[in-house]
């Protein structure tokens, strides 16, 4: 232990124990967490639900490839406008533009193979995209801390 403390400069207590305060207060950093995990990971799951009426409705009517060029267009707006964003209102705003082509998005795509992959092969192809959903849950956080770790615009720091 000694060892330890000489490297790394803390002291490490035997018997460490958190005060009736300090346990309240981790309880309650432990509820935020979850609540803003569950925020962020609940919010990507309800896209399709939200625009699939909007999205596969019209579609229906006028076809897909005007809607599915619409939702590729909104979130490349989307996503110009939350990356030059200089304060949180532009950025919110590109944000919700790039979750209403993203929701449009993945909302199309499963009509489009519907309309063209016959019902024997579809679980195929579903899976091909469910596989490009897993790879983009893999590298984006990854992708995301990179930029946190390494951008000036996090914070305030300076780097």
């Amino acid at each position: 232990m000694k060892e330890l403390e000489k490297n790394t400069g803390e002291a490490i207590e035997d018997g460490f124990r958190l005060t009736k305060k300090q346990t309240l207060s981790f309880a309650a950093m432990m509820s935020l967490s979850l609540m803003a995990a569950l925020d962020g990971s609940s919010i990507s799951v309800t896209l399709p639900v939200i625009f699939q009426p909007i999205f596969g409705s019209l579609s229906g009517l006028f076809g897909s490839r005007i809607f599915i060029l619409l939702a590729i267009l909104f979130f490349f707006i989307g996503a110009l406008v939350a990356g030059t964003a200089h304060n949180m209102f532009r950025l919110l705003l590109g944000r919700s533009l790039q979750g209403v082509g993203g929701g449009g998005l993945i909302t199309l795509t499963g009509v489009m193979i519907a309309d063209f992959v016959p019902l024997k092969e579809r679980a195929k192809y579903f899976g091909i995209l469910s596989a490009m959903w897993a790879l983009g849950s893999v590298v984006g956080p990854v992708i995301g801390g990179c930029f946190a770790e390494k951008s000036t615009w996090v914070s305030g720091r300076r780097r």
